[in-house]
């Protein structure tokens, strides 16, 4: 049988080991006693050593999770961000992601999709660009016989010639810029029958 105790004297730490030995009748007791200072100065090394590794292998999986966080959300930050721009008017813009994955499959779509809305915008537009000027010329060609109908109507009004066959002519020009005028409401209504109707 035998036991032990560690104890600290003047900072060195020491083992003292006490054992029991059967000597014929007798009983006696040795104790001896090593000086341990140094297994506990590598001990508190190798803790040390330790903690600066951990704290080093946290510093780099947190920098590793990190970089490896961008790079997975990169793709949807720059998804995000085409939508934003397409959604202020930007129809031009693309994502261009080139990725074999889920948000590479979602790139493409969301990119045919903007391309298709591209074409059905710039197709309105000319659209409203053909009204625009359908609606100027019409303007302009309801003008003249609208001048001419009002000039010789006052002329008959004002009875600027009194001869018959001069009221017969103004008549004349009235009725026929009010046919032109005609054909050209009826040509309108016809248009506007094909589109809406």
């Amino acid at each position: 049988d035998g036991s032990y105790r560690i104890y600290e004297e003047e900072g060195s730490r020491y083992l003292l080991v006490a054992s029991e030995i059967d000597i014929g009748q007798k009983q006696i007791w040795l104790l001896n006693q090593f000086d341990i200072t140094s297994v506990f100065t590598e001990r508190d090394r190798q803790i040390q050593a330790f903690i600066k590794l951990d704290i080093v292998l946290l510093a780099v999986s947190v920098v590793l999770v990190w970089m490896l966080a961008v790079f997975l959300t990169r793709n949807i930050k720059k998804l995000s961000e085409t939508s934003t721009q397409i959604a202020a008017g930007n129809y031009t813009r693309r994502t261009n992601i080139k990725s074999h994955d889920e948000i590479g499959e979602l790139s493409q779509n969301f990119d045919v999709m903007a391309q298709s809305i591209e074409e059905h915008v710039q197709k309105l537009e000319a659209e409203v660009a053909a009204r625009e000027q359908f609606v100027s010329d019409f303007s302009h060609e309801l003008k003249t016989p609208i001048a001419l109908i009002q000039g010789y109507a006052e002329g008959l009004q004002e009875n600027i010639s009194d001869d018959q066959e001069s009221r017969e002519f103004y008549c004349d020009v009235i009725i026929d810029e009010a046919t032109k005028m005609n054909v050209l409401v009826r040509k309108l209504l016809t248009l506007n029958e094909i589109e809406f109707g």
